[in-house]
């Protein structure tokens, strides 16, 4: 029968995640929080089926960094194997028991698949030299409220050059010396920094409504909630009456 997996974080923490020493592991992204004295894991980059099998692990004292559409129940489904293939199971694994006790012993090395880990960017708020020619204008919207991202840092990748969007949301960045294709860094403290490529005929084309979203770091809590579970809860209201 399936599970569900609920995850949550009960008292975000207040340190910026963009400040903490990084160290990579294993293809799991760490930070060091000075003020806890405890690494935090990085989730944003994590698939549903990774989190899944870290969380059935049943670990502790976690502290992690979870984007808030993370933040969520997840289905975990049973890996049940046919009776009928059962009794076929056993007797395999009678066999291969009594093989490996017979052969010499081996080890096999499987190296893991390559990981692509994005490090945030750290926001600059210099503004280039106005050129008309060059000049990109946008909007930034909060995914929460779907409110003007206002302080939100864009930056010209690779470069010092940036700016930082209005109270409305709205920015005007000159690029410094473009080229064929520039990257814009959205980034804003306790949000998931986003880049948006833009090819250069599109230069003069307003970028609009960029969509940064939320991220949480603090103490994870997790939970496995099992449908036979509700069922017989409810039932036991029942035989009360």
């Amino acid at each position: 029968m399936k599970k569900v997996l609920q995850i949550n974080i009960d008292t975000p923490c207040s340190e910026n995640w963009n400040n903490f020493p990084k160290t990579i592991s294993d293809f799991t992204l760490t930070g060091h929080c000075a003020s806890c004295s405890k690494n935090v894991i990085d989730f944003t980059t994590w698939s549903d089926e990774r989190i899944k099998e870290y969380f059935e692990q049943r670990p502790t004292n976690i502290c992690g960094r979870l984007k808030s559409s993370q933040l969520k129940e997840y289905i975990i489904h049973p890996n049940n194997k046919p009776r009928s293939n059962r009794f076929l199971t056993v007797l395999l694994s009678v066999w291969l028991l009594l093989f490996a006790r017979n052969s010499d012993a081996q080890t096999i090395i499987i190296d893991p698949p390559e990981r692509e880990v994005l490090f945030p960017s750290t926001p600059v708020t210099t503004t280039a030299p106005p050129n008309a020619e060059h000049v990109i204008r946008g909007s930034v919207l909060f995914s929460e409220d779907n409110q003007p991202g206002a302080g939100t840092n864009v930056v010209q990748k690779g470069t010092d050059n940036g700016t930082v969007a209005d109270e409305n949301g709205s920015f005007v960045l000159p690029l410094l010396n473009p080229g064929p294709s520039e990257t814009l860094v959205f980034s804003f403290i306790g949000f998931q920094s986003k880049e948006v490529p833009i090819a250069k005929q599109d230069y003069a084309r307003e970028v609009k409504d960029v969509i940064l979203e939320m991220d949480f770091t603090g103490g994870i809590s997790y939970n496995f909630i099992s449908p036979r579970r509700w069922w017989w809860s409810l039932k036991g209201l029942f035989r009360r009456y």
